[in-house]
């Protein structure tokens, strides 16, 4: 058998299995134990009308939500013509803390492909009341490509890579710079210039 890759849009909203049971088929409902334990899950309905509900973490491994008010960024992925990076807007920072992947799927007649599913990064945020959002420093994920070209480059050897190298040490370095000179001045970690 081979392996298939499916691409669907769809709409859902969080609701327990007992819920979407209730107020789509009353008449199973009465049917279906309701002294187990409720489910979280998702109600669905798909581009065909079709209603179901599935299981969390089925559901999430699936699909991942749109962001609202997100913002294509229009630099694509050379050979490709398609913006698959989206930026999540937000009111203080206009963007630049959440995003998200179209996923690969390599390159294939003459340009990069992808699907529909993405994936999604969300970076370290300090909000104007200095709670912290969670999420990666820039640096992990320089770190992580370094890393992976690396690896690449030692089982295929290209000039291209080191170049690639060369240049996230290049960010690294202007990023340890910096945090050195925040720390000199005493405002790292605060929201100032």
């Amino acid at each position: 058998m081979k392996t298939y890759v499916g691409t669907k849009t769809i709409q859902a909203e969080a609701m327990t299995e007992q819920k979407w049971w209730k107020e789509h088929d009353p008449r199973m409902h009465k049917t279906v134990d309701l002294q187990k334990e409720d489910r979280p899950g998702y109600h669905v309905v798909y581009e065909d009308g079709y209603d179901s509900w599935s299981p969390k973490e089925v559901f999430e491994k699936a699909y991942h939500e749109f962001i609202k008010d997100d913002r294509l960024l229009t630099t694509p992925v050379y050979p490709s013509g398609v913006m698959s990076i989206f930026s999540a807007n937000d009111p203080t920072y206009g963007g630049g803390h959440q995003y998200q992947f179209l996923n690969s799927i390599g390159f294939s007649k003459g340009a990069a492909g992808y699907v529909e599913s993405r994936q999604e990064i969300n970076f370290v945020k300090k909000e104007e009341d200095g709670t912290m959002t969670p999420g990666l420093q820039s640096e992990q994920l320089v770190i992580a490509l370094i890393d992976r070209h690396k690896k690449l480059n030692a089982q295929y050897p290209s000039s291209g890579y080191n170049k690639m190298i060369t240049g996230l040490q290049m960010f690294l370095d202007a990023c340890k710079e910096r945090v050195q000179d925040r720390i000199a001045r005493g405002v790292m970690g605060d929201l100032k210039k």
